[in-house]
């Protein structure tokens, strides 16, 4: 094998990318958040409204007998 000639340099030049890796995403939704007008879904009732709760094993792989 030979070593690559400077002739044979090849040299790309790339536009700088907006939004790339560091960099802060646009939230659409921070301002409202920010400012306290954002509705939460835990902030939401309405009249007959369900609700629901996740219960979670203290054993990974235990068998769930009744409920």
């Amino acid at each position: 094998m030979t070593p690559a000639s400077p002739q044979a340099e090849v040299r790309v030049e790339r536009a700088p990318i907006s939004g790339g890796l560091f960099q802060s995403a646009p939230r659409p939704d921070g301002t409202l958040k920010v400012t306290g007008d954002f509705a939460y879904s835990s902030d939401l009732w309405v009249q007959g409204m369900l609700w629901g709760v996740t219960v979670r094993s203290p054993h990974p792989r235990a068998r769930i007998r009744s409920i």
